[in-house]
């Protein structure tokens, strides 16, 4: 089994803990930047997670609204079987869609915006659990193959691990220097 979907969304609720803790900092923190572990900073790891997943969770709850919009056919592409199933995203291997690259011009009040938008999300998604769990339809992603939804809350999860991991690394350097 790929996925656990309680377990996938109580991992997504703390790690979008984790990022409004994070989104608290001072602004020269959120801004640091360490080449060696990224060419983005922490605020710029922070966009593309919520970039990324405003457009995967957006469209789990588009699903629990009206699941007949949405294909039941469709399958993963090996790589997402890979990668949600073995859940973790290897380090540089993967491009950013234009849709989910930082942008210079976003400011830290954009992504507290954006964060609480996805925590409202999250709850559309916890308040129809038992419907979501059931949902045999699927959306597509344009790299990993087509989602339920329990598999686009797995992906929402690997994911945000995936670049929270990075920032706590770039973070970890302004203890050091």
């Amino acid at each position: 089994m790929i996925t656990n979907f309680d377990k996938d969304l109580q991992a997504v609720d703390h790690l979008y803990s984790e990022m409004e803790t994070l989104l608290e900092r001072p602004e020269v923190v959120l801004r640091h930047r360490y080449p060696a572990i990224s060419k983005w900073s922490t605020d710029e790891q922070i966009q593309h997670v919520l970039l990324a997943n405003r457009w995967a969770l957006s469209t789990m709850v588009s699903m629990l609204r009206d699941e007949a919009e949405f294909s039941e056919s469709g399958r993963l592409k090996p790589l997402g079987m890979l990668l949600l199933g073995f859940g973790a995203i290897p380090r540089g291997r993967g491009k950013a869609p234009t849709a989910a690259k930082p942008s210079t011009e976003a400011t830290l009040s954009d992504l507290r915006v954006n964060h609480r938008q996805q925590r409202g999300y999250l709850r559309k998604i916890r308040e129809n659990q038992d419907l979501a769990r059931s949902l045999s339809t699927r959306f597509q992603h344009p790299v990993l193959g087509d989602f339920t939804l329990s598999h686009g809350l797995r992906f929402v999860r690997v994911h945000t691990r995936h670049h929270l991991k990075i920032v706590n690394e770039i973070l970890a350097t302004l203890e050091t220097t």
